[in-house]
């Protein structure tokens, strides 16, 4: 779905897989959701699982990962509206708690895995700075994807190996004020000579404006 540009292209590919959906006798529906912008904190492999489940852990939420918990617990409340459960705690409250943390040890450990073996993390970081001061107004989600790959994070071939430590963290989201020459990006590699092609990435990714721009809501639409 990320691969779709417009909320109208995004529409008619929620509405197709409703309808799929539902004809095959399934309950279905689709939320619309930001991704001009990253979700969370963090792009990448090891990463990605640090932010989860320090989310998973309870307590308030980092305020650069609020877009991404809220559109989790979206998708978590039409789950359960959808499969007709009532619960005594919401997936909200739940999610504050703590507990959760204990259901993704069981999932991991129900596949084999070790949720508390270390997880392998990049030897190198690189930062990208603000060139001047203001309010972080937008960062490029393609742009920063296309980085993260450059790092090692995903695949450009079928050949390539993944490099699980390389990825992204955002020091800044969008709305965040920013001092020229303070970081807005930190790219993580095991291999130093891979920050060139993933600058050229992000040449113009990052926009400082003047005056903060208002941080729409990361669900924008329910198709049922």
């Amino acid at each position: 779905g990320a691969f779709m540009r417009t909320v109208d292209e995004a529409r008619v590919l929620a509405e197709t897989m409703v309808g799929i959906g539902n004809r095959a006798g399934v309950k279905t529906v689709a939320l619309l959701t930001r991704m001009d912008s990253p979700l969370g904190s963090m792009v990448g492999n090891t990463v990605e699982v640090d932010e989860s489940v320090a989310i998973l852990r309870g307590g308030p939420v980092e305020p650069r990962s609020a877009d991404l918990v809220a559109i989790t617990l979206a998708l978590a409340d039409e789950m359960l509206a959808l499969a007709g459960v009532d619960v005594a705690r919401s997936p909200a409250e739940v999610l504050a708690s703590g507990d959760a943390l204990g259901a993704w040890d069981r999932m991991v450990r129900v596949q084999g895995g070790d949720p508390d073996a270390p997880r392998e993390h990049a030897a190198h970081t690189h930062d990208i700075v603000a060139t001047s001061a203001g309010f972080v107004t937008g960062i490029d989600a393609l742009a920063v994807g296309i980085a993260s790959v450059r790092l090692g994070a995903g695949r450009a071939t079928l050949d390539d190996e993944v490099s699980f430590g390389a990825g992204i963290e955002l020091l800044r989201k969008p709305g965040d004020a920013v001092e020229a020459g303070e970081p807005i990006l930190r790219l993580m590699a095991d291999d130093p000579t891979r920050f060139a092609a993933a600058d050229d990435a992000l040449s113009d990714a990052i926009e400082v404006g003047a005056v903060p721009t208002e941080t729409p809501s990361p669900v924008i639409e329910r198709i049922a």
